[in-house]
């Protein structure tokens, strides 16, 4: 499948990879459309690292 990577800042990728396995108590969702909010945005202009994670990390 297809799959969109963050690459570093301003960067990213088209790639394929592999379909995720899936377990028994697993579904496979195929995504049809994909948007994006503004935080995304500020985090692919200033660097993802930042973006949603804790000090803890």
């Amino acid at each position: 499948m297809r799959a969109v990577i963050y690459k570093g800042i301003g960067e990213l990728a088209i790639e394929d990879v592999p379909v995720p396995g899936i377990g028994p108590k697993d579904v496979l969702v195929k995504n049809m459309r994909a948007g994006i909010c503004g935080t995304d945005i500020s985090a692919y202009l200033k660097g993802g690292t930042i973006w949603g994670s804790s000090p803890a990390d």
